[in-house]
């Protein structure tokens, strides 16, 4: 069974072969592509330096994107405790992923998270909250609500494969069983005496093809419908015999259970009936199934 795609705090998970939903618009495609990359958090713990080259490279941006020369004109110390409190500030959201820093450091930069006059770690945890609280659950919800519907056709389309694959190898088992059968009992067929009884209860045993095949025959044939009602009235009084003289069903009185095994005992004894009567008939099954499509 497929796992439904779902959001959580370090974005959406379980969504299989990853594509941006077409309602998306391209801000929103950037940032869903982003948060499908490596947390910042596992990259440092696993010593790595992209998050800090990430940092290092926009505090050197920042005197030429906004003007403002406090970060160059900071000395290699005070860079230093700049750098690590921004890194501690990236620590705290484990969510973060480091496609999504680097998209907050370009759009922070251009002041799509408000004005700002010094580039430190509380101006970098702003832009983070910002970037959290007004874009990044949006395009996420839009990507999800995308990605189950995607997920639900896909499971939709293999039930349906799998449920073809399934009629198509009991119908075959169908065909060799009406055709053994025809062979088996060709006297009785030329006689006319062929009955159910003779016909194995099991001739369909995951029992996908009586409801396709019923009208068909009936129409075809002309099987009484009269004959089915009496059918299960009979087999309804024989299930009510049954649990008179049972016990334990007695006491349970179980009415649903008691018509639904009459059902089954009736459309048992219908099918295996239908069956003798396309054999004495001469239906080719083949050709039968053919026709109409079944």
């Amino acid at each position: 069974m497929n796992t439904k795609p779902t959001i959580t705090n370090t974005g959406i998970v379980n969504a299989g072969e990853f594509a941006p939903a077409p309602s998306l618009n391209i801000r929103e495609s950037k940032i869903v592509i982003a948060s499908q990359s490596a947390r910042c958090a596992d990259i440092m713990n696993n010593k790595g330096p992209e998050v800090k080259a990430f940092l290092i490279k926009a505090l050197d941006k920042f005197q030429a994107v906004t003007g403002f020369k406090r970060a160059s004109e900071a000395g290699v110390d005070e860079k230093t405790v700049i750098l690590q409190a921004m890194m501690d500030v990236v620590k705290r959201y484990k969510w973060l992923r480091i496609d999504e820093l680097k998209f907050i450091l370009d759009e922070g930069m251009i002041g799509e998270y408000g004005d700002f006059f010094s580039f430190d770690a509380r101006t970098l945890n702003g832009w983070i909250k910002a970037y959290y609280d007004k874009e990044r659950g949006k395009a996420l919800k839009k990507q999800l609500e995308y990605t189950q519907k995607q997920t639900d056709l896909e499971e939709e389309s293999r039930k349906k494969k799998n449920q073809e694959q399934a009629v198509k190898a009991n119908r075959e088992q169908f065909i060799q069983a009406y055709l053994s059968l025809a062979q088996e009992h060709a006297e009785a067929i030329e006689t006319g005496e062929l009955t159910y009884v003779s016909i194995p209860v099991k001739i369909d045993p995951k029992n996908v093809l009586f409801y396709a095949f019923q009208k068909k025959w009936d129409n075809k044939l002309g099987f009484p419908v009269e004959k089915l009602k009496q059918i299960l009235e009979q087999e309804m009084e024989m299930q009510k015999l049954r649990l008179s003289t049972s016990g334990d069903w007695v006491k349970m009185k179980d009415e649903k259970a008691l018509v639904a095994a009459a059902q089954s005992n009736a459309r048992s004894k219908t099918f295996r009936m239908r069956i003798a009567l396309m054999l004495m008939s001469g239906v080719d099954i083949e050709e039968f199934i053919k026709e109409h499509d079944i």
